[in-house]
Order: C-alpha cells, then sequence, then structure tokens
C-alpha cells in the first residue's frame, strides 16, 4: 500500500478513523510512518499459522 492509497483512503473516510483490519497492510502503514494508534484484537487461530503483525523478514 502507498502513500497514496492511505491519502485515498482519508479522504474516504471523511475526517473518521480509517480502520485497515489485515496485518500486512497494517504493517505496511507502519513501516510508512502512517499509523498513529493501534487497536490489537487478540483472536485465536485454529486452522493455519495467521499472520504475524510485526514480524518483519
Amino acid at each position: 500500500m502507498s502513500k497514496k492509497a492511505a491519502r485515498i483512503g482519508l479522504e474516504a473516510a471523511n475526517g473518521k478513523n480509517l480502520e485497515v483490519l489485515a496485518p500486512n497492510i497494517g504493517r505496511q502503514l507502519l513501516a510508512l510512518g502512517l499509523i498513529d494508534e493501534i487497536d490489537l484484537r487478540i483472536v485465536p487461530v485454529l486452522l493455519g499459522d495467521g499472520v504475524r503483525l510485526y514480524d518483519v523478514r
């Protein structure tokens, strides 16, 4: 996700919070310095490994 995509999302949110529900996109926004608040919801993964939010390789 680019800064342009984040800007478009913020404009579409019309001043409200822009929620990102995918850890991969959240990681990219965090790397770009575009996140000012993180609300984590821990959900157990029953099938598969899931995606780690802070696991940068």
